[in-house]
């Protein structure tokens, strides 16, 4: 029977190439909705069929579509033919059923597409209506096996009919599972569908926010915007004035922009859309447009957008293109002054050729410089290099090769005893043509006169250029260095750390040598690579003595060195820290958990946490003090200490250190500690001794007012006992406090405030407000600044206020400005003082005050507003 029989037409989903897939899913979920009940000859056929112009270009199932949601990928822009599979293999519409079936079987497949001759698209034949023919086929036989009973045997038609009947109950059953697996595949895509639906909604109702923000930022937008298509259609317009335009907006959109703008501005607009859609990238125009009578520039940018969409910008430039115009106007200017400077530049021309000529001669000069440099450079860096014992023959080495480049006949180096007295040639050459030795240890005093010594002093060069203008060097032996035919003479100061400790001598023999500046600076450097290669030849001789000398010391004193290996846990101890303890050298192994033995068992802990700290970089240095067992049974106190040692590529390996024995220390510090515990107490005692004395004193004060009458003179003694009630709060505070040297001002000013109030009976009438920093001062300090607190508080309570109610308010205000600078505050809100009775400083207390802050080298101002303020400004002095 041929296939096309089976080919169902009436529930197969076909779609266009470009179906975006979001529709494709709504598509299916209308047909499985609406064929859910449906008998299986009618059921819908999970199976999507992409066509264009009746031609089969694709297949894909709801599978493949779950699969793409699963990807993560943005599956709402893609569309049927991008997730399409072609088809395995076509029918035609003459194959029978059974050829179909074996392609199904063959290829693992439920459908195949089928098409005509002439490859136009038929339909889909599916195993379940090749199984549903059979199953016609199989009645049509039964029907055929009644007609024909009497012409055939039973027994061939019931077999014929089990056979069939087993076939097609065997197909019926995989279809049901395949249909049942199916069902649940689309409950699945249908669920991330509706998750996907819910997901596009959030993402409208997101757009749709974004859209009111855009309509806003348009509002807000002092240019004009236009949506175009790729044909130059216009989809859209904005402006935020219509007189923007070139036409009203009704007249724009829909329209063409080539159309809209007169020729020659749409052929630039024509261009620039083809480069857009050539390019995909921005394009900008420029052109100029009469609007209502008014000549004016505009710059058109064009960009590229999504949905093939080009994005249109367009801003008034007149004014930039007047600009521009200005600006050329300025440059044709300009160029006219360029032609008359090019005149001058001319005569200057002239002028540079002779400067060139004199700039060769320079250059030469600088040349010789450059090698004079380079061959310090390589003398500096040869002195760096040498080891101590090649010091002496790469100072001779440097004296012949400076002395051939300068073209000099002899030189040496002298070298000044400590007080200057003498001088001696240390090292000296000569050149092939001068035979002899011409300068002589004799001839050196002679010539280091007192002129040249303190011009060496002063670290300046002695040059003589011509040696017969001797006038100004007249304790110079002339007659010497005429008799060895010297014509030019140069002494160079040789410095070491600021010092003078020698002399360079060069010397030209037969002609006059002339130096210039720059040559008497790199061998004035020379003299000081001179100065500090001997200052390390003499350090390096001082170091091999002193090292002799620690030899001795460790020897001699109680000190003993140690070197611990950190990657075999091995440790060197020096023989001298062994002898200390008491043992010999080979008692105690190098084993690190031996040493650790030896020290005592309560600090042992404390060792291990030092070490292991430092190990750790949490502690910038390893110090610890420490007993450790003696061989007789006894323990001494050490003071170890170490550094730690890395490889090149910066790993600890290594610990160095040194163990020093303290006992002694240890028993003077215990005696230093009993000692300094008795005079803390003897201090205290003091302290409170001070105090109650000081409160005897107030207290005497208080009964001697209780008997005058004079109300005036019962102030003053008033006054007096609060300012020594004052200094005995600093003592009283001093031996309650632990600190001796300074004491904490906010509690103090607090207590001396509180009993200020209390003196005046005013502790209802009067708020004093603080504000004070957490300060520590000295005893020297705070008493003053006690002193001063006590007399401009009492005077706020007793003159601000005639008329005392609930606002009368005294602030005091102590804080830190850095640096040892403190501000001192106190003000109120009463009447305010006279200005005139201020600068007269006609009371005590007043005279008191300015004084006190002369005393701590401070600054007092006052202000008289809204009640009176006094700002004091000083230094605690060390």
């Amino acid at each position: 029977m041929l296939i096309l029989n089976y080919v169902p037409t009436k529930n197969i989903i076909t779609v266009s190439y470009s179906t975006p897939l979001i529709e494709v899913v709504e598509i299916i979920d209308r047909y499985a909705v609406k064929n859910t009940n449906i008998d299986i000859n009618n059921r819908f056929v999970d199976c999507i069929c992409v066509v264009e112009e009746s031609k089969l270009l694709g297949l894909f199932s709801s599978q493949d579509i779950i699969g793409i949601i699963a990807s993560n990928r943005d599956w709402e822009k893609i569309n049927a033919g991008e997730i399409m599979n072609y088809p395995v293999t076509n029918l035609t519409d003459n194959f029978d059923s059974k050829s179909a079936f074996s392609i199904m079987k063959k290829y693992g497949n439920n459908y195949l597409p089928v098409i005509d001759d002439s490859t136009n698209f038929l339909g889909i034949v599916t195993s379940e209506s090749i199984a549903q023919q059979f199953e016609k086929q199989l009645l049509a036989i039964e029907e055929d096996l009644q007609l024909q009973n009497k012409k055939k045997s039973q027994n061939n038609y019931i077999l014929r009919l089990v056979t069939a009947e087993k076939f097609l109950n065997k197909e019926i059953r995989q279809q049901e599972i395949k249909i049942l697996e199916r069902t649940q595949e689309l409950e699945k895509t249908n669920k991330l569908l509706q998750r996907a639906m819910c997901d596009r909604i959030a993402t409208e109702a997101q757009l749709l926010q974004t859209t009111s923000e855009l309509q806003e930022l348009f509002q807000a937008f002092p240019d004009v915007y236009l949506r175009l298509k790729t044909d130059g259609t216009i989809l859209s317009c904005h402006a935020r004035e219509s007189c923007h335009l070139y036409l009203p907006p009704e007249h724009l959109v829909s329209q063409k922009i080539q159309e809209v703008f007169p020729k020659h501005i749409a052929c630039k607009f024509k261009e620039a859309i083809y480069h857009i859609r050539k390019s995909q990238s921005s394009f900008i125009v420029e052109y100029y447009l009469d609007i209502a009578g008014d000549y004016k520039s505009f710059e058109a940018r064009l960009v590229p957008s999504i949905q093939h969409h080009i994005i249109v910008i367009i801003r008034d430039i007149s004014e930039r293109k007047k600009a521009e115009k200005a600006l050329q106007n300025a440059k044709d200017e300009l160029e006219i002054r360029v032609e008359e400077r090019t005149k001058e530049l001319k005569k200057a021309n002239e002028l540079l050729f002779r400067e060139i000529i004199e700039r060769e001669r320079i250059e030469e000069e600088l040349i010789y410089r450059v090698e004079f440099e380079k061959l310090i450079t390589a003398i500096s860096t040869n002195f760096i290099n040498l080891a101590p014992n090649e010091i002496d023959a790469g100072i001779k080495e440097s004296l012949q090769t400076i002395c051939k480049f300068i073209n000099i006949d002899c030189s040496c180096v002298c070298l000044f005893s400590e007080n200057k007295s003498k001088i001696d040639i240390a090292y000296e050459w000569y050149s092939e043509k001068t035979k002899k030795i011409i300068i002589h240890q004799a001839d050196i005093n002679s010539l280091f006169s007192s002129y040249v010594v303190d011009n060496l002093s002063r670290f300046e060069i002695v040059h003589i250029h011509d040696i017969k203008n001797l006038i100004k060097f007249r304790d110079l032996n002339k007659e010497y260095l005429n008799l060895e035919n010297i014509q030019s003479l140069i002494i160079l100061p040789i410095i070491c750390g600021g010092n003078l400790i020698g002399a360079l001598v060069l010397a030209s023999i037969g002609y006059m040598q002339n130096w210039t500046e720059e040559s008497l600076i790199l061998l004035k450097m020379l003299g000081e690579m001179l100065g500090n290669i001997l200052n390390r030849k003499h350090v390096e001789q001082a170091l091999i003595v002193s090292e002799e000398r620690y030899a001795r010391a460790i020897n001699a004193g109680k000190v003993g060195i140690w070197e611990l290996n950190l990657e075999n846990n091995q440790i060197y101890i020096d023989p001298n820290l062994k002898k200390i303890l008491g043992y010999n050298e080979y008692e105690v192994s190098n084993c690190f958990s031996d040493w650790l033995n030896l020290i005592h068992p309560e600090d042992l802990q404390l060792v291990n946490l030092e070490l292991n700290s430092y190990l750790q970089g949490t502690k910038s240095k390893y110090e610890v003090q420490h007993r450790m067992r003696h061989k007789n049974g006894s323990y001494l106190w050490f003071l170890a200490r170490g550094n730690l040692i890395q490889d090149h590529g910066y790993k600890p390996c290594y610990i160095a250190g040194s163990n020093t024995d303290i006992s002694t220390n240890k028993q003077i510090e215990d005696k230093l500690k009993i000692s300094l515990k008795e005079k803390d107490i003897l201090l205290k005692e003091i302290h409170h001794r001070v105090k109650n004395n000081l409160q005897i004193i107030s207290s005497l004060l208080r009964l001697q007012a209780r008997k005058i009458q004079d109300t005036e003179v019962s102030n003053i003694f008033r006054d007096s006992q609060n300012r020594v009630h004052a200094m005995a709060m600093i003592h009283e505070k001093l031996y309650q406090s632990t600190e001796f040297a300074k004491i904490k001002i906010c509690d103090y000013i607090n207590n001396l405030a509180s009993n200020l109030i209390l003196s005046f009976r005013a502790n209802e009438l009067i708020k004093i407000k603080l504000e004070i920093e957490e300060i520590y001062l000295k005893i020297d300090t705070s008493i003053i600044c006690s002193l001063i607190i006590n007399e401009l508080v009492s005077n706020s309570i007793k003159y601000a206020f005639p008329k005392y109610n609930n606002k009368n308010i005294i602030i005091i205000i102590f804080s830190a400005l850095g640096n040892d600078k403190y501000l001192l505050k106190i003000s109120d809100n009463g009447i305010g003082i006279n200005q005139d009775y201020l600068h007269q400083k006609q009371t005590i207390g007043l005279q008191l005050v300015w004084n006190l802050v002369e005393q701590i080298e401070g600054s007092i101002s006052c202000e008289v507003k809204s009640g009176t303020s006094f700002e004091i400004v000083f230094f605690e002095q060390s």
